[in-house]
């Protein structure tokens, strides 16, 4: 199984690093994607590799502000970076959902908000039929 991961810029509540760990667990993907940004991706992405989870890390052209530096190569598991250096978030975040089974998204809020990317992503997954998963905050 190949989950997708969407989350907030600001990071994960304790709880929900520790609801994606236990899920994580549970389910034992083959491949954890997301879009290695900065906060929740890159604590979703210690938290997979520190599960011996591979990860596919789909960047946009935002650069190194937005985006995660080299942190994945000190992590362990193995990774991929593919980079869409022209994909907006908004063309990036369904190529994200469209790679994986499952989407397990961890908002910062549970009303969704319409310009947020996570709920964005959460829409789109829902969109495409994938199954979505929203971990409270």
């Amino acid at each position: 199984m190949i989950i997708s991961f969407t989350g907030t810029q600001v990071g994960m509540t304790d709880k929900q690093k520790g609801e994606l760990r236990n899920r994580l667990k549970e389910l034992r993907p083959l491949l954890f994607v997301h879009g290695g940004c900065v906060g929740a991706d890159d604590e979703a992405d210690a938290i997979a590799a520190s599960e011996g989870i591979d990860r596919l890390i789909i960047v946009g052209p935002y650069g190194p502000k937005r985006v995660l530096d080299l942190k994945w190569q000190n992590r362990g598991s193995n990774f991929i970076i593919k980079d869409f250096k022209v994909a907006s978030p908004l063309k990036r975040n369904p190529i994200i959902v469209r790679a994986g089974v499952r989407l397990i998204a961890c908002p910062q809020q549970m009303k969704e908000i319409i310009r947020s990317g996570t709920w964005t992503t959460v829409r789109i997954a829902r969109r495409l039929g994938k199954d979505v998963e929203v971990i409270e905050p």
